[in-house]
């Protein structure tokens, strides 16, 4: 059965996402912080700066290391201060693997669409329930709002570069100008 979502980006409010991100990293769930003042890195490293913090350590994907480097670097001494930003990769995505390491948002939003709950629950760290593994894959089914008859390129844009290029070109779509295709 083909499912099309009439939305891609966010398929789930922030509180949600918080709560799962505490689910999945039970060890860290006392530091996974929901304050809606801060919702960019901007807004963390003026808070740790305000909060009396000289250092700072930011970790994210191995695909992101450079941007954050410029990005906080840039505005050191403008926003903030601090004697030292380091910025270290969380790891390499492996695009090609099926467990976790292979995963991303686009992957398993596609996963969701297609009604794949066996490869979605493969993306899933270990540390996070069948059960609640299976309510965020339909929440984010929800969140997309998934119909009958769907085109990859609209809920996974990277997996079909192809389709959205020719789609936007040739405005098969209203929703083309609207299509986010962060993760």
């Amino acid at each position: 059965m083909k499912t099309v979502p009439t939305t891609i980006a966010p398929t789930l409010d922030p509180d949600t996402k918080i709560g799962v991100m505490r689910q999945m990293f039970p060890d860290h769930s006392e530091k996974i912080v929901n304050d809606p003042a801060n919702r960019t890195i901007f807004d963390v490293l003026k808070k740790a700066h305000n909060d009396g913090y000289s250092n700072v350590r930011i970790i994210g994907g191995g695909d992101r290391v450079a941007e954050f480097e410029k990005l906080s670097g840039n505005y050191n001494g403008k926003l903030y201060q601090f004697d030292n930003i380091e910025v270290r990769s969380a790891g390499d995505r492996d695009p090609d693997s099926d467990d976790v390491t292979g995963m991303s948002a686009s992957k398993q939003r596609k996963y969701a669409a297609q009604g794949d709950l066996d490869n979605f629950l493969k993306g899933v760290p270990s540390a996070m329930n069948k059960k609640a593994a299976k309510e965020l894959y339909n929440n984010i089914r929800t969140g997309m709002n998934v119909k009958e008859g769907w085109n990859l390129w609209e809920i996974a844009p990277k997996f079909d570069w192809k389709g959205l290029r020719e789609n936007y070109i040739n405005e098969n779509s209203n929703s083309c100008e609207t299509i986010s295709v962060a993760n």
